[in-house]
């Protein structure tokens, strides 16, 4: 449920895309494992599987998190380059 490709000028690094919905990243989520998705993406599926999408880990109780570098990284995409 991330952002359409087509919204940036230049091409999207593949760290910035959500491996389930393959657009970039919107509220990444971390897994436990360390995988980042879309939260739109991983939610439901972390309720209903409790398992990551890529089937490396299995939680009892998902301990997500934003992954600030993946934030950071996100907002200076969107904001362009700093002039000076």
């Amino acid at each position: 449920m991330g952002f359409d490709l087509d919204r940036f000028a230049d091409p999207v690094d593949p760290d910035l895309k959500c491996q389930l919905c393959s657009k970039v990243l919107e509220e990444p989520l971390c897994t436990p494992c360390g995988h980042v998705f879309c939260a739109g993406c991983l939610l439901p599926w972390a309720v209903q599987q409790r398992l990551c999408p890529l089937r490396c880990d299995r939680w009892e109780c998902p301990p997500l998190c934003t992954p600030l570098t993946v934030a950071l990284l996100l907002c200076s995409c969107l904001e362009g380059p700093e002039t000076v």
